[in-house]
Formats: C-alpha cells, sequence, structure tokens
C-alpha cells in the first residue's frame, strides 16, 4: 500500500506542474525522471525523491499522454501509443538512432495533420496506429491513467498495478 500512497505523489508531480512542491522538485530532480529501473540513483537524491523514483514503474505502467498539440510529449520516450493495451513509448516499438529531445508538436504539421516525412519512417503498422490519433492544434496534452475507466488516478488501482507488477 505505501508503494501505491507514495505513486500518488509522483502523479502528482507530473500531472500538476504549476504547484510551488512540483516546480521545486522538477527544477531540483526533473531530469532524473528519465532514469530507467536499472539505472543507479545518485546519492545526492533527497529521500523524497529517490522513494519517488522507486515507485516510477507504477506510474510507467499505467501512464499515457492524451494527444493535444503535442507540445509536452517527447516522441521517442514519453508513452503516448499503446500495444497490447500497455502504455508504451515509440522507442519501444521500433529501433534506431532517435533524436535526444524531439517533442511530437514537431511532427505535427501547421494544418494539424502528420507530416509526411516523419510517417515513412515508420513501420506501416505503426504509421496506422499513429494516423488514427488526431492532434488537435491549441489543446494541451494531457497526462491519463489507463488503469480506470475515466482515465483518473487512484490509490486503489496503483496498489493493484503494483500488486500484479510483483506476480510477474
Amino acid at each position: 500500500m505505501n508503494h501505491a500512497l507514495v505513486a500518488k505523489l509522483l502523479w502528482k508531480l507530473l500531472t500538476d506542474k504549476e504547484s510551488l512542491w512540483s516546480k521545486v522538485m522538477l527544477a531540483k530532480y526533473g531530469k532524473l525522471l528519465k532514469l530507467k529501473e536499472t539505472d543507479s540513483i545518485p546519492n545526492w537524491v533527497s529521500p523524497i525523491f529517490r522513494g519517488l523514483l522507486k515507485v516510477k514503474y507504477i506510474i510507467d505502467a499505467g501512464a499515457l499522454w492524451n494527444l493535444g498539440d503535442g507540445r509536452n510529449i517527447e516522441v521517442w520516450t514519453d508513452p503516448w501509443l499503446l500495444v497490447n493495451n500497455k502504455p508504451t513509448p515509440l522507442n519501444l516499438i521500433i529501433h534506431g538512432p532517435f533524436p535526444s529531445s524531439q517533442k511530437l508538436s514537431s511532427v505535427i504539421s501547421r494544418a494539424g495533420g502528420w507530416c509526411p516525412d516523419f510517417l515513412n519512417t515508420l513501420p506501416p503498422p505503426v504509421r496506422h496506429q499513429i494516423q488514427m490519433l488526431h492532434p488537435r492544434p491549441g489543446i494541451k496534452d494531457i497526462l491519463s491513467w489507463t488503469k480506470t475507466k475515466k482515465g483518473k488516478f487512484s490509490v486503489k488501482s496503483a496498489y493493484w498495478t503494483c500488486k500484479s507488477s510483483h506476480n510477474n
């Protein structure tokens, strides 16, 4: 249960970036959120943020970006596609050298469609899945929780996500 409660704090950090707490934590530790489970956590990290990083696997299992204008979504490393009902970053679907940081808005045309140059670099099944998504200029991207029907994070669903990940 403790992991699920800490995951709620991490969810708050990721979805409420305007709060003072989020601004301070992200300014100091934001780049560390890209660490993988196998990476070691630096010694200088506070115990609170260390705890947040330890439960990141729960958030990774259920967080999915809902596409708006694409300004908040990293093309290759953020989960914005569903593969077998699991939020998945594009770099886990296709392999290759990827730009270190590229926002999804950079592959959306001014008319609001997908840039053909981007789509043509993708395998047909991935291209088809992306073409089914429709960018919405002027609307913010939203991080949603796939483990509940309404897309809202809950401690209960985080608990069951944690429990099921430990059983696998």
